[in-house]
């Protein structure tokens, strides 16, 4: 149970700075659109497997590893 909660916080730690980071890209640097809107559903798409396996990988410790 341990390790599934805290793969679990992790994650959500994880998604809450990625939302509230200071980093972003600066109007300046970024003047490409269509390389910044690639580079955006790259980030997107990575973050939405990351977070997927991140779930799965606590269900998995959760349901089946602590079982045994």
């Amino acid at each position: 149970m341990i390790v599934a909660l805290s793969i679990f916080l992790i994650t959500i730690g994880s998604i809450a700075f990625h939302f509230w980071s200071p980093w972003w890209w600066t109007e300046v640097a970024s003047n490409w659109g269509n390389m910044d809107d690639t580079i955006l559903l790259t980030f997107w798409i990575t973050g939405a497997v990351f977070v997927a396996i991140c779930f799965f990988v606590a269900y998995f410790f959760r349901v089946i590893v602590e079982r045994f």
